[in-house]
């Protein structure tokens, strides 16, 4: 009689956690559903790796790193300005997926000084106060110069928004 009281007490104890976590898969699954970049001033850093050219003309990007500050709002957690993930001014998406800590955004960008624009397709993962992208850059100038290039973009979030973040550099 006794064993079977253990064997009952142990069987209720065992469906009690299997509950908490069920409760603890749905509850992780729901949070990583809603992640999104936090609020605030990010600072993006492009470190471009190779560069390969695709024409006669000199390369229009070089290899190193260049940083970038720009400031997500609360309500552009999920869709963030294409700037921030490419690293640069004057940019816009053709399409961004940004879900359960995945990133996937195709962004077009122009430069001052360039005819033309810079294709950047970028994969990698996120969480709310960093990012860490793969980039294959394409350009495609009215003039010589044009490159293929592979990047890493790594983002965190510095604070909150300033007045007036400083430009790429």
């Amino acid at each position: 009689m006794m064993r079977m009281i253990a064997i009952a007490s142990l069987l209720a104890l065992a469906a009690c956690s299997e509950d908490a976590g069920a409760d603890h898969k749905a509850k992780a699954a729901a949070d990583a559903a809603n992640l999104k970049l936090a609020a605030g001033q990010w600072e993006t850093v492009v470190e471009i790796t190779q560069v390969d050219s695709q024409d006669n003309g000199t390369p229009v990007l070089k290899t190193g790193k260049t940083t970038y500050s720009g400031c997500v709002a609360e309500a552009d957690g999920k869709k963030p300005p294409a700037a921030v993930l490419a690293g640069m001014d004057d940019c816009s998406y053709n399409t961004v997926y940004m879900s359960r800590g995945r990133v996937n955004a195709s962004i077009s960008c122009t430069r001052p000084g360039l005819a033309g624009k810079i294709s950047m397709s970028n994969e990698g993962s996120y969480t709310a106060d960093s990012f860490e992208l793969n980039s294959s850059i394409q350009t495609y100038l009215t003039s010589d110069g044009d490159v293929k290039a592979a990047a890493k973009v790594t983002g965190r979030r510095t604070g909150d928004c300033t007045a007036a973040a400083p430009k790429a550099a």
